[in-house]
């Protein structure tokens, strides 16, 4: 796993779905976000890493528009601005994020298997979190 840090945009899944939002236009980008949320949730299979990467990173940017406490990386993170995300997202990402803790999550395996999980799981916590406040 390509990964230099514990956030959600510190891996390569991450960052490649950011640079992909910025690729595309500005009014499908929360398409975008939405069809990577919907996937991981729909995904009975295993979950690959890229997968459940690009789905931590796009709960990150719901929840980065409930909360301050959500920064999203200027480096690695979108550099295109975002629209208003719809608030049915938020149970979405919420579920997405469920998915990725879930067996059968190759993720999910790769940071139970790293020094650095707990902070892993403490940053998913939050988001989740965040994303079930009203």
């Amino acid at each position: 796993m390509g990964a230099w840090g514990t956030g959600p945009f510190d891996n390569d899944d991450a960052a490649d779905f950011a640079v992909s939002l910025d690729h595309i236009e500005p009014e499908q980008r929360a398409d975008a976000i939405r069809d990577i949320l919907v996937k991981v949730v729909d995904e009975s299979n295993y979950l690959e890493r890229d997968a459940g990467g690009a789905a931590v990173a796009a709960a990150a940017l719901v929840a980065a528009q409930q909360s301050d406490t959500i920064t999203i990386d200027c480096i690695h993170g979108p550099k295109q601005s975002l629209p208003e995300l719809a608030e049915d997202l938020r149970p979405i990402a919420v579920l997405a994020l469920s998915r990725v803790l879930a067996e059968w999550s190759e993720l999910n395996e790769l940071w139970l298997d790293s020094p650095d999980g707990d902070a892993w799981l403490h940053m998913i916590a939050h988001l989740a979190d965040v994303l079930g406040k009203e």
